[in-house]
């Protein structure tokens, strides 16, 4: 959902782009892994099959291990492919939470919801019909860019 969210602000704050030369058992080679951190999310363009955005748990020999809570579908490969390394700031990442609970709970039926002094009502006219892009548009437009931050010559 984080890669939909970031598509929705046509941002994906990047702060680097590096190449990457091989995707097996959820390792990604990159040239310069020590531009990358853990916990840090990426994005892979370019590749065949494993285009997506993802999170790194560990980085060892070389490689970049990926949290098995994978959003795109990543897939051994060894053609060459772009690794941008994102720089999302934690208030979007906590706005994605959000979103993500709103999700599990407008499938369960719950327009709101309360715990102690915080209070959320996520539709407006009662009916359960709003959209996560219409319940946090507000809070999502100061993220919001004209452009995509990607090189123009990758097809998002």
């Amino acid at each position: 959902m984080i890669e939909e969210v970031l598509r929705d602000i046509n941002n994906f704050f990047v702060s680097f782009r590096d190449e990457g030369h091989n995707i097996e058992s959820k390792k990604v080679t990159v040239d310069n892994p020590d531009k990358f951190l853990v916990g840090q999310y990426i994005l892979i363009k370019g590749s065949r099959l494993s285009d997506g955005v993802y999170e790194i748990s560990n980085i060892a020999q070389g490689q970049l291990l990926l949290t098995e809570e994978v959003e795109g579908d990543l897939e051994d490969e060894t053609d060459d492919f772009y690794v941008y390394g994102l720089k999302i700031p934690k208030n979007v990442i906590h706005i994605h939470d959000d979103i993500m609970t709103f999700y599990n709970d407008s499938v369960k039926g719950i327009d709101s919801e309360s715990l102690g002094d915080y209070s959320v009502k996520y539709t407006s006219d009662g009916k359960g019909d709003t959209t996560w892009k219409t319940a946090f548009a507000s809070r999502l437009n100061p993220y919001r860019q004209m452009y995509l931050d990607l090189d123009s010559n990758l097809d998002l």
